[in-house]
């Protein structure tokens, strides 16, 4: 075979692989840069946030303790202000689906039918607002399973803890288990989510069983 025509041919599969790459590497930065625009996370700026929440560790229940009856739904920790002037914002935690009148702007799949434990059982939830400079606990809420719980929260911002479990062995032991989870921003797992209360906006809600969340979550306390 003449050089020029081997040459000619070794050229022709060269320009191909370099264009094969090229593809490749656009294809990529077109998936990341889907990716980024469906996890943006609006959170309460826009009047809502929604959690994905997974699957959670399973909890081994202590043996030598009995379990009590769990807390009724509500907030147990009241958020305490200095000032009668301050504005406050309104929060509410959802373990169902939204109520046509409650305007909520979570998605329709928010249910307590659509997360359980590793068990099959459905979980009741403990969850802190901390304060985001601070970590100091503001306010803590009991959310059974299938209910919803409201709380003011003053005008700040905030990180957001939580624990879940079925069975209650009261303020110390919890749900068995010391482990705590913090909610992060989607993409960003080392990055608390801010939950920003302001004075133009009302607050938001946050679904804990919502399928296409936009925050995830960290383990950030171990069993002692």
């Amino acid at each position: 075979m003449p050089k020029l025509e081997v040459r000619f041919r070794e050229e022709v599969r060269k320009l191909k692989r370099q264009r094969r790459n090229r593809l490749q590497r656009n294809v990529g930065w077109l998936l990341l840069a889907m990716s980024v625009i469906t996890g943006f996370t609006y959170l309460l700026r826009s009047g809502s946030s929604v959690i994905e929440t997974g699957n959670l560790t399973k909890v081994s229940h202590p043996v030598d303790m009995k379990p009590v009856e769990l807390p009724k739904s509500g907030v147990l920790k009241q958020a305490q202000s200095q000032s009668p002037q301050t504005h406050w914002a309104r929060l509410r935690l959802f373990l169902r689906t939204p109520l046509p009148v409650e305007k909520s702007p979570l998605p329709s799949d928010c249910s307590e039918r659509n997360s359980t434990d590793i068990t099959g059982s459905n979980q009741n939830y403990l969850i802190e607002l901390l304060d985001w400079d601070s970590n100091k606990v503001i306010t803590t809420a009991f959310v059974r399973v299938g209910e919803m719980v409201e709380m003011r929260m003053p005008i700040g911002t905030y990180k957001l803890r939580y624990t879940a479990g079925d069975r209650w062995y009261g303020e110390q032991q919890l749900f068995g288990s010391r482990v705590k989870y913090e909610m992060t921003e989607r993409f960003s797992p080392n990055t608390a989510a801010k939950f920003v209360f302001t004075k133009e906006g009302t607050g938001g809600d946050v679904g804990f069983y919502c399928l296409s969340g936009n925050l995830s979550r960290k383990q950030i306390q171990d069993a002692p």
